[in-house]
This record gives C-alpha cells, sequence and structure tokens, in this order.
C-alpha cells in the first residue's frame, strides 16, 4: 500500500485500537531492549508512534530521551498531548525518513513496519538513523510474519554483518494473533 492517504487512514482508524489490543507489547518491548544493554539516557526513535502509547512505555522503563515519529497528524496531536518526546515529526509514506534528532542510539518500531503500514525497505531508513552500536526492537505481528520479505530484510544485514540479532522472542506480545508476534533486538555493528 502506497497510497499515502490510505496508509494515514488506517493508523488513524488502528491507532487508538492498538493500545487496547496490544496492551503488553509496548511494555514487553521496552523491558527486552533495556535488558538487552540499551541506554536508557541516549535518545531513542519511536517510529510509527501512533498515540503515544509505546512512548510512555519506554519512558516507565526509564527511557529518558524519546523522538517519536509517525504518518498521521492526529496520532501525532494524541503522542504530544502525553508531554513525552523530546521532537515529533511526520512521516510521508514513500519518502526518505526524516532525520529527526539523530543519529540514533536507540529506534523502536513496534508493529510499524509490515503489510498496509510500511515496506520492508523502511528498515533501511530506519538502519541508516542508528548509531554503530545502537539498539533496534522490532515487533512483527502474524500478517508481517506470513509476508517473508519482512524477516529476510533483517536477515540480510545479519548476513552482511552489518547487524546482529541479540534476541528473537516469540510469544503473545500481541493477544489474539496467530502465530504470535516476533519481537527482535538487534545491534549495528
Amino acid at each position: 500500500m502506497n497510497d499515502t492517504d490510505t496508509i494515514e487512514e488506517r493508523t488513524n482508524q488502528t491507532g487508538p485500537a492498538a493500545g487496547r489490543d496490544r496492551a503488553t507489547a509496548p511494555q514487553d518491548a521496552a523491558a527486552a531492549l533495556r535488558d538487552c544493554g540499551a541506554d536508557t539516557g541516549a535518545p531513542l526513535l519511536d517510529f510509527g508512534c501512533g498515540n503515544g502509547i509505546s512512548g510512555a512505555a519506554f519512558a516507565d522503563a526509564g527511557f529518558r530521551v524519546i523522538d517519536g515519529m509517525d504518518p498521521s497528524p492526529r496520532m501525532l496531536e494524541r503522542a504530544a498531548a502525553r508531554n513525552i518526546y523530546r521532537g515529533l515529526w511526520q512521516i510521508v509514506p514513500g519518502r526518505r525518513l526524516p532525520s529527526g534528532n539523530g543519529p540514533y542510539d536507540n529506534i523502536a518500531a513496534l508493529c510499524a513496519i509490515g503489510p498496509g503500514a510500511a515496506p520492508p525497505e523502511t528498515f533501511d531508513g530506519l538502519f541508516r538513523l542508528l548509531k554503530r552500536g545502537g539498539y533496534m526492537i522490532l515487533c512483527f505481528n502474524a500478517e508481517t510474519l506470513a509476508d517473508a520479505r519482512f524477516e529476510a530484510r533483517i536477515a540480510e544485514y545479519v548476513d552482511c554483518c552489518a547487524a546482529e540479532v541479540l534476541c528473537r522472542d516469540q510469544g503473545d506480545q500481541i493477544p489474539g494473533t496467530e502465530p504470535g508476534a516476533v519481537v527482535y533486538v538487534l545491534r549495528k555493528r
């Protein structure tokens, strides 16, 4: 899906629901990133921040400098109302990602890369925004896992030694999905 209006419309429709349906995913992801050794005092980019529920989870886990990006102005307004983001930027689908305050020590993309959201190539743009030695956490839902291109993109970076997988957990991070979500924590080499 490359139509900007369609992506924004889907984001506006799913943003608030994501907070209800994925109640523990942001907390689980924030803890996983912290527990893998990410510096909680270093800047974190919350890609696809939506209404800010994931940013709030990272703040609760001790991350103190958080920026957000999302395609929906309405979701960015809701995220801004939480008063936890240092900066917020609108993503324009099909265009290069804004640099925000990057490069970043930490990047999170929780169910923000996948069919109907962001294509596999988005990973390339995020990887460019990540500092060497930085941490990236990705959460793929069942729909994303069904499309082999997304995990293949990670494998390309690992195979060429640009990144290492610190953690790959499959579980109940997103209740009600089959076969379940997969959470990756990567470190850029």
